[in-house]
Parts: structure tokens; C-alpha cells; sequence
């Protein structure tokens, strides 16, 4: 009613109506006037019930309150979207991160140095095509650092650059490159060739063997362990051995090789006992000899295309050799051309970069826009000598830019059943042809974008690699108390390729120990893997290992623990491991008591071949003169065999004998493991394994001989005497104990024993011998 009023008073006040005579009316008369005849008309109205007019009063509250919430609503979403909109353009404006020093340059490496690197360092980019680019460096802290990139295929980018300072910890360092050349930094360099490119890693080595084939070199260098000192040199030429100061040692030196010329090229040594020259892991020169190569010894020729290389020599020398060691190549038309046509010339100070190569971590896109995208590169082949499998690893990249401060997750689909997470993978695959990749990219708003790219897998430029890996710390032979700390050790040119390991150790109960690692090799160091602890020889069954890489198996070993009586079967040395016909490694296991005897051999005694049938194995047949009731036979010179296994070459001589059914043997052993400084202790385990063999064997009636003292000082042998006659002893087998028989009569040894420098026998004490020889035997 109010509302009606205030309306109605409103509306006369606006219309200013005129009086019916045409003459003004006054204004606040005929307002009041009005206002009184409208009044009293609405009064002469009739008056609507009170339910009626609070309805409509509550219809147009809700209308209103309507209205209202969808003009907010509608401002609330604009509100939105123009944000949405603001946030997106600010984020493709700013697609420069605040810490990318380097705005015209789309990519940028991570790389990180240790304080053994070199004054001057390589570091390898991955790239999509052959680019003529121009490189930035920049430390940490973002202050610049020399560099030039060196080389660009189609695989990959080589950057040189100097580090800080080498003495310094280890420090981390910001490369930038894909921009033209023209955007070249004032701080590159024209020359990048390193005062000190050379890499040398010096190792302690047991022994005095000199290796006669790469097999055996790889073992040396396995058995070396760690770095004993690290030489950075301009030149080998000039490096003297007698720096190191150990009797023996190995030399692992490096350098980066810069080719920049396509061609045939045969490489060179020149030096003092045995060396091996490797490019890229391929062997491609050695002299595997021992003493001093007068000429150069020249590799096959190999083609070279343009492009950086690792270039590694291995050498053994002792600590008086002062002879230089050196490494030449030379450029050869044709495989036919003579090796000795040309002398080699040393490799160029130009062509050898660097001793050093930095490890990339990780590689950054500026652009980061959300966009589903990927690059790869295909990488060298590679396989494992002696090993089936061909390796092709791609890298994948992914080149998807993103949203700033949004974290995003990329799932790979290699298209040959696996799959992988991670901004920038490596796959390997083991079968070539073409596969579909799929890349998938989810952020964390919730967005999703995929893309596929079609591949053809086939292998090119195909590295072979030399790995060798072995169980260590379990000697050829044991007694069954013995406790033993088995351990696998990898090495060789197999680097920075991740390798699967598991191993199983059976018990003798037939209980089972599974277990498994991961490993990555360096060439500068032995991997070494615990594969168990304080086991109890007599205990142990069978110990294998498997190795795989990518999937796919590379090799395999297993170490068998014979316990007697042992069963006749052949076998044979390989490096340093004795193996059976199968290819399993042997370790012997006998007990130091064993509770068997000497067996009666079948022949009756009065058979007409017992004594031609005798046969005597000495390690020094020269002191015994032939007799013609018995049958000499050398043993084995296996001190030119491996280190490890080569004193059980005795084992393949008396395997050879009964192999020939002789009634009678004797065993004269003991003079060449003293010679070579085996220890008494491994020497007994080894004579009490091999007598246990042949007591195992039919028709073999076993005697031993105690080494006589033919030495300037015979109580230095003494040890491997008594030896001989405590495995005899508790074994029942009847001992020729020479020296004793010598040692005991003193004023009669002058006359059966040469004096120094010829010790031998006279034939006096050749005589004295074959007697007390058939003596012992008919008892």
C-alpha cells in the first residue's frame, strides 16, 4: 500500500497536469488535492485479504534473489577465465627460465667433473643431425669457461673445455649448444689441444708372468683392484717406469683420439714386454711378447671415420724397465700394403684432446610448452665377445616443453613389450626392425598428450667389447675345515652399461641361497660383488652366477666342490680356472685325515709287467737320469701358465699317466712350487687333492718322493718335504723321502750331489736313488 502511494505521488509530481480551464494550478494545492482524491477512491476500493498480499510480496523476493545469484555466477566464470587466460600467456611469455644464462641457445647439458680429472676434459651431447653449432660453458656459478666443440655427426657432439681447477673437489658445469656458429662466445678457443692428455692409471700386480694374449691381460688387469696412483702426462715417450716403485705393474693409459680425416689406419706399438692398444674397446695392435720389440709392432688396418675416439693401452712392465713406451699410427692405402712398409709416426699433440670424459646428467629444452614430442638417436651397436646377442641402444629424449612450475610424468611404450618412466630414457633392443615408440605425457592438472613415431631398428657401426668376469678368493684346492669368502669379479670394456647379476650357492644338505645386483663397470676399476661369507668348504655343493644385460644373457659360470672319492674325467686349464670337459670350474675339497687307505691293486705281485709298467712325474727330470725299469716323465713347465691355476697343471699330468694304466706311480713334486714361491700351505692342499684323486682311481698303486735339497740352502725346502710326508702319512701312502736320506748323511753327500751353481746328482747319487726307488716300491 505504501509502495502504490509513493508511486502515485511520484508519477503527479513529474506530470505537472493542467487545470481543466487552462490555467496553471498551483504545485503544492493541487498535489495535496490530488493525493486526497486518489486516497479516497482507493479507500471506496475494496481491500484484498492479507494471505493474498504477503504472496506477492514473497514472489518477488525470490525473483529477485535469483537474479542475483546468476549475475554473480556469471561474474565468477568470466572472473575465471580471463585468470586462465592471463596465467597462459604470462607462462608462453616467460619461457625463459631465470637460471638459463643463455637465452639464444635451445639446449643446454648438465655435465658433472671429479677433482682426478685433467687440466682439459671432453664431453659428449647427444644430437639429432650433423649441426654446425656453436657451444657456451659455464661453471655453477655461472662464470664462463673456454670451450670449442670439436666435433659433430650425426650421432653425437664432442665439446672440449677446460676444467676450473683441478685440484678442487668435485663441481658440476652448465654447457649450452644448438645455436648457429655465428653466435661463436669470445672465451672459445682455436686450439684445443691439453698440455697433459694422457691418462695414465698405474696398478700393483702380483706375480712375475708376463702376458702372452690379450685373455691373460684381461685377467691381470681384473686381478690388479684399484688405481695405486694416477699420472697425467703430455707424453708416454717420456714416462719411466721407476716412478711407481713396485716390482711389478700395469699401465691403463687414455687419451682422446680426434680423427679428422677419413681413411685405413693401422696403429703401432713400440716397447718393453706385453702391451695392447684399444680404440673404442676393439682391439686393434698388441704385442703379447716378453723382452724388448726392437721394431714396431703395427695392428690390422682398420677405417677410421671423423669423429672422436677412446684410445686405451695396456702394458706390464717391471720397475727396472726404463725402456719408453711407445704408440704410433700411420695412414695406409689397402689391407694389402705391408705392415713394416712405413714406420708409424706418434700420434699428433692435435689429435689427442683430452685424458678425461665428463658424465652428462641430465639435458634441458628451453622451450616448455605442454606439447607431446620426442627426439632419438640411434647409438652404436655393441655385443659382448663370445656372447650371442647384439645390443642397439636408442635414446630417447623427450621434447615436450612445459608449463612452468608444473611437474610432469612421461611413460614410454618401446614397442617391443617394455616399457619405461622418465623424461630421457636409453632402450636397448635386442632384435632388430621396425617397432612403433609411444611417448605419453600427463601433467598435473590433469592434461594428457601422446604422440607415436614409427622406428627401424638395424644395428650400425658394431663395437665388440671384451668382458671377463670370475669368482675369486677360492683357491684351486681346499680341506673341508677351510672357510672361504667367495666373491665375483668384473671387468673390462664393458662401461657405463648397466649389468644384471644373480647367484645361487647350493649346499651340500641341498639347501639353496638366491641372490641378485645391479652393476655398472668402470674401466678404471674392478667391480667386485660379496657373493658370500666364512662358508665352510666341505659345505658348499655348487656355486653359479648368471650375467645379463638389456634382457639377454652375456655369460655364465658355475663352480663345482668335488669331495672324494673323486671319478676320473678330463679336464683342462683356461686362464685361471681348471675346468671339466663341461666347462664347469673344479675346486677340489679333500679332508685333512681321511678315513680310506691305500687300495691292493689287482696285478698279482709276480706279474711279468709290474715293473716295466712304473712310471716316476718329477719336476726335475734332469737330476734323474733314465733307468730301464722305470719311465721318467717331465712335469708340465706351468710357470708360464696363469698365476692362479697354473701349479694344478700337475693334476692334467697325472690325469695323462693313468690315463696309460702304469702299475706303480710315483710322485715327484714340490721343486717348481718352491722355485716360484708357492705357499707350503696351498701346496699341501694341492698334493692331498691330487693324492686323493688317484687313490680314487683303479689299478694304481701311488708312492711319493720327497724333493731332495737340491737348493744353496735346503732348509728352504724343507717345508714342501714335510709336506709331502704328512699327506702321505695319513693317507698310507709309501714315501721315497730323499731328504732325509740326503740331509742325514752329510759327509756322503759330496759325493751324490753337484755343488753350486750345477745342483744335481752325480751318478753316484743317480744310482743311489733308482735303488732306494725300487726298494721303497717292492716293501
Amino acid at each position: 500500500m505504501l509502495l502504490r502511494v509513493r508511486c502515485s505521488m511520484f508519477d503527479v509530481f513529474l506530470s505537472h497536469p493542467e487545470k481543466p480551464d487552462g490555467a496553471p494550478r498551483n504545485h503544492e494545492t493541487g498535489l495535496v488535492a490530488d493525493c486526497q482524491r486518489r486516497t479516497s477512491a482507493r479507500t471506496s476500493e475494496p481491500r484484498p485479504p492479507p494471505g493474498r498480499r504477503l504472496l506477492e510480496f514473497g514472489s518477488y523476493g525470490i525473483i529477485i534473489a535469483f537474479v542475483t545469484m546468476m549475475v554473480i555466477l556469471r561474474f565468477i566464470i568470466r572472473l575465471t577465465l580471463v585468470m586462465a587466460l592471463l596465467l597462459a600467456w604470462v607462462s608462453a611469455s616467460a619461457d625463459v627460465p631465470s637460471d638459463w644464462h643463455e637465452p639464444e641457445f635451445p639446449f643446454r647439458v648438465k655435465a658433472a667433473w671429479e677433482s682426478s680429472a685433467g687440466a682439459s676434459a671432453l664431453l659428449r651431447l647427444p644430437s639429432e643431425a650433423e649441426i654446425d653449432t656453436a657451444v657456451r660453458v659455464r661453471d655453477g656459478d655461472g662464470r664462463p669457461i673456454a670451450a670449442r666443440m670439436v666435433s659433430s655427426t650425426a650421432a653425437d657432439c664432442w665439446v672440449w673445455m677446460a676444467i676450473p681447477n683441478r685440484r678442487r673437489d668435485s663441481g658440476w658445469l652448465w654447457v649450452y649448444y644448438g645455436a648457429p656458429n655465428d653466435a661463436a662466445p669470445a672465451e672459445a678457443l682455436t686450439s684445443v689441444r691439453d698440455a697433459e692428455p694422457w691418462r695414465v692409471d698405474v696398478f700393483h700386480v702380483s706375480g712375475v708372468g708376463i702376458p702372452d694374449r690379450w685373455e691373460r691381460m684381461l685377467f691381470m688387469r681384473r686381478q690388479a683392484g684399484n688405481v695405486r696412483e694416477r699420472i697425467f702426462s703430455e707424453s708416454l715417450g717420456i714416462l719411466r717406469r721407476q716412478q711407481v716403485g713396485e716390482n711389478r705393474a700395469l699401465l691403463d693409459a687414455q687419451t682422446f683420439l680426434h680423427v679428422t680425416e677419413a681413411g685405413r689406419y693401422r696403429f703401432g706399438l713400440r716397447c718393453r714386454n706385453a702391451a695392447f692398444i684399444l680404440l673404442d674397446d676393439d682391439l686393434v695392435c698388441q704385442w703379447p711378447g716378453e723382452g724388448l720389440s726392437d721394431d714396431w709392432v703395427t695392428g690390422d688396418a682398420i677405417a677410421l671415420q671423423p669423429g672422436v675416439y677412446r684410445l686405451n693401452v695396456l702394458n706390464s712392465y717391471a720397475r727396472t724397465d726404463s725402456h719408453p713406451l711407445r704408440v704410433g699410427w700411420m695412414r695406409v692405402q689397402d689391407d694389402s700394403e705391408p705392415a713394416t712398409a712405413t714406420e708409424p709416426e706418434p700420434i699428433p699433440g692435435a689429435n689427442r684432446l683430452a685424458a678425461t670424459e665428463l658424465v652428462p646428467i641430465r639435458t634441458e629444452a628451453r622451450d616448455r610448452k605442454l606439447h607431446a614430442g620426442f627426439r632419438f638417436v640411434q647409438r652404436p651397436a655393441y655385443r659382448v665377445h663370445g656372447a650371442a646377442p647384439t645390443f642397439v641402444p636408442v635414446a630417447f629424449e623427450q621434447a615436450t616443453a612445459n608449463w612452468r612450475e608444473t611437474e610432469l610424468t612421461y611413460t614410454w611404450s618401446f614397442g617391443d613389450g617394455t616399457v619405461a618412466e622418465g623424461p630421457s630414457v636409453v632402450h636397448t633392443y635386442t632384435n632388430t626392425g621396425p617397432v612403433t615408440v609411444q611417448l605419453r605425457v600427463n601433467d598435473a592438472l590433469g592434461n594428457e598428450a601422446s604422440i607415436e613415431r614409427d622406428l627401424n631398428i638395424i644395428p650400425n657401426r658394431l663395437h665388440e667389447s671384451r668382458l671377463a668376469a670370475g669368482i675369486t678368493r677360492v683357491p684351486a684346492a681346499l680341506f673341508g675345515d677351510d672357510r672361504i669368502n667367495p666373491q665375483l669379479d668384473i671387468n673390462g670394456g664393458f662401461q657405463e652399461r648397466s649389468l644384471d647379476i644373480e647367484w645361487r650357492i647350493l649346499n651340500r644338505d641341498l639347501s639353496l641361497q638366491v641372490a641378485s645386483t645391479n652393476v655398472t663397470p668402470h674401466a678404471e676399476m674392478t667391480v667386485s660383488i660379496p657373493l658370500a661369507s666364512e662358508l665352510q668348504a666341505d659345505s658348499v655343493k655348487t656355486i653359479s652366477w648368471r650375467m645379463s644385460h638389456a634382457g639377454a644373457l652375456l655369460m655364465t659360470e658355475t663352480v663345482s666342490f668335488p669331495k672324494p672319492p673323486f671319478v676320473a674325467a678330463p679336464a683342462r686349464i683356461d686362464a685361471h680356472r681348471m675346468l671339466t670337459a663341461d666347462g664347469d670350474r673344479i675346486v677340489w675339497v679333500t679332508d685333512r685325515r681321511p678315513r680310506w687307505r691305500t687300495r691292493v691293486p689287482a696285478v698279482a705281485a709276480n706279474d711279468a709287467t709290474r715293473e716295466a709298467s712304473a712310471r716316476w712325474i718329477t719336476d726335475i727330470p734332469a737330476v734323474f737320469p733314465s733307468h730301464p725299469d722305470f719311465i721318467v716323465q717331465p712335469s708340465r713347465d706351468w710357470t708360464s701358465a696363469p698365476e692362479v691355476a697354473g701349479p694344478m697343471v700337475k693334476f692334467l699330468d697325472v690325469i695323462d699317466a693313468v690315463a696309460e694304466k702304469p702299475y706303480r706311480l710315483m710322485l715327484g713334486l714340490g721343486h717348481r712350487d718352491y722355485i716360484k714361491g708357492v705357499d707350503a700351505d696351498v701346496f699341501e692342499r694341492q698334493i692331498a687333492a691330487l693324492t686323493d684323486w688317484a687313490l680314487a682311481q683303479e689299478d694304481v698303486e701311488l708312492f711319493w718322493s720327497t724333493p731332495a735339497p737340491l737348493t744353496a740352502n735346503p732348509e728352504t725346502i724343507r717345508p714342501f718335504a714335510v709336506a709331502v710326508r704328512r699327506v702321505a702319512d695319513v693317507r698310507g701312502v709309501p714315501v721315497l723321502d730323499l731328504y732325509s736320506y740326503f740331509m742325514g748323511a752329510p759327509d756322503q753327500g759330496a759325493a751324490w750331489i753337484k755343488p753350486a751353481p750345477l745342483l744335481g746328482l752325480s751318478p753316484a747319487g743317480a744310482e743311489t736313488v733308482w735303488r732306494l726307488a725300487i726298494e721303497t716300491m717292492n716293501r
